[in-house]
């Protein structure tokens, strides 16, 4: 064997991964961790070894000092691998049979194999999928069986097992200091504790199907209520900053500068301050993609889990994005008892994708919609997100839509509910296509549920769209104005555009969530 032969055949392999492909599956894989989900890798022989570095990697650190992080490889237990195979079961099923025990829907499986052939970890992904698991596999040049049957797959461009494995580690690598530097980025108590400024992004969001059933008066009596919505990249900056002289100050459409927290008028600023117990020499400033009100975008939950995020860490709090959610539906709908669902802070907590379901106990489900590269990127291209110029105050329309309800229209809420149980399916199993149907029986049912939702501006607009080729579409938001969110073919987009004569958004999804993006001693 020519050494330096060797070492250049390994670079090359490295070379050739796409370095695309392990970006996106870095944040799949921080989106099931941020949900409390959890990674289970497996393998055989040397890959075994790969899946528990792997896990390792998450569970201690790979190299920044963090919390551990939920990871199990299925290769550690010998005393139930050997087991299995001793009373009735076939090493075909050792993982398998783990996956059925240990599982939930939402977790994050990496199987390795170099060959792709292995009967057991084909097995083993079949199970993760059956129950949920998002499942990514590592393999070499032709990929095998697995490449047909997993989520998702990473083939080295070698057929020499050595070769395959040492880049199989190196991807696990990467994965790990990308989960570390994304979950973690500046997130470490010892340097929160030391900051003086803290600045942090939070996504606004779009919903799909199912709004309004997010409500309490209905979830309370005929729930779950569901929608699917999703994180996008327009964002709300919070700025908070250790002020000069020891006085409160907050920016936004004006600045407020005040000695006492109960002097604020920001009603949000005030409750989220007196929450945390900070009573002195804080600046706040808030900066917003878009019109800060009325546009349907969810910008007031966006700035309350901004605002939050950005204030535990200047007190060096470390916080899940569960707990923000809650803590700003808390102080939204709790303590200033704005009228509203619960969608909007938790889609700007956790970022993605996402089916949420609204219990008639108040808690809240949330799960991200996998959907792999390819069919993320045609759904985002069929998607177009136009500015009506109209601000609303979704308050009042909610207000209204409340005084209406009653028995004669729960069968309505409850289809737009059952829609977002079918579009969530749709979008896991990639029939993105069928979204148009769904977005325009979703909207004709809910225009009819209360004053304010929609307008004779807004039904021409939106019958416009429809003859110019949009398969269906809504008002983003309560209703009212703001923006209008259409489904069609990319082709179709100008003439759209052209006909409605509005301002087109281009956006991508947020998969982040609200993050915290700088610090500043």
């Amino acid at each position: 064997m020519k050494i330096s032969s060797y070492i250049k055949e390994g670079l090359d392999a490295r070379a050739g991964i796409d370095s695309k492909e392990i970006e996106d599956v870095a944040e799949i894989l921080i989106n099931a961790l941020k949900s409390g989900n959890k990674l289970i890798t497996f393998g055989n022989g040397g890959s075994a070894a790969d899946a528990q570095h792997i896990a390792a990697e998450l569970m201690g650190k790979c190299v920044r000092d963090r919390r551990a992080l939920p990871a199990i490889a299925l290769t550690t237990n010998t005393s139930t691998i050997t087991s299995l195979v001793n009373d009735r079961y076939s090493s075909d099923d050792i993982f398998a049979r783990q996956l059925e025990g240990i599982a939930k829907k939402g977790d994050f499986a990496i199987a390795i194999s170099t060959s792709g052939n292995s009967r057991n970890i084909i097995n083993g992904i079949i199970k993760a999928k059956e129950m949920g698991v998002y499942t990514v596999a590592l393999t070499g040049r032709s990929g095998g069986r697995i490449k047909d049957i997993a989520d998702r797959t990473i083939m080295v461009n070698s057929d020499k097992t050595p070769i395959i494995q040492e880049v199989h580690i190196t991807v696990g690598h990467i994965l790990s200091m990308l989960v570390e530097e994304r979950m973690f980025d500046s997130s470490d108590k010892s340097v929160l504790l030391q900051a003086n400024t803290i600045i942090t992004r939070t996504p606004m969001r779009i919903t799909f199907v199912g709004g309004g059933t997010d409500l309490p008066f209905y979830y309370r009596e005929n729930g779950p209520g569901a929608v699917v919505n999703a994180a996008i990249n327009r964002y709300m900056y919070i700025i908070v900053h250790k002020s000069f002289d020891n006085s409160i100050q907050v920016a936004y459409s004006k600045k407020e500068v005040v000695d006492k927290v109960e002097d604020l008028q920001h009603p949000v600023a005030r409750e989220a301050l007196k929450m945390l117990g900070i009573g002195r020499g804080i600046e706040i400033v808030s900066l917003s993609d878009v019109p800060s009100g009325g546009t349907g975008l969810g910008t007031s939950s966006a700035y309350a889990v901004g605002l939050l995020n950005a204030l535990h860490a200047w007190k060096g709090e470390v916080v899940s994005q569960k707990q923000l959610a809650e803590e700003a539906v808390k102080i939204e709908r709790a303590i200033l008892k704005e009228p509203g669902g619960k969608q909007d802070q938790y889609i700007a907590a956790f970022g993605g994708i996402r089916l949420m379901e609204f219990n008639k106990d108040d808690t809240v489900a949330s799960q991200p919609i996998m959907m792999n590269s390819s069919d993320l990127e045609n759904f985002r291209k069929h998607l177009l997100l136009l500015y009506a110029g109209t601000e609303r105050s979704s308050a009042a329309i909610q207000r209204k839509q409340t005084e209406s309800f009653g028995s004669g229209n729960v069968a309505s809420y409850s289809r737009m509910r059952d829609m977002a149980y079918a579009l969530h399916k749709d979008l896991k199993q990639g029939r993105w296509a069928a979204t148009g149907k769904l977005l325009d029986e979703n909207w004709r049912l809910k225009r009819s549920l209360g004053e304010g939702i929609t307008s004779t501006e807004i039904d021409a607009l939106y019958k416009k769209a429809r003859d110019a080729g949009a398969e269906g579409g809504k008002v983003i938001g309560a209703g009212g104005g703001g923006f209008l969110l259409f489904f069609a073919p990319p082709e179709k987009h100008a003439g759209i555009k052209q006909a409605l004569g509005l301002r087109a958004e281009d956006f991508a999804f947020d998969f982040a969530g609200s993050s915290i993006i700088c610090v500043l001693n």
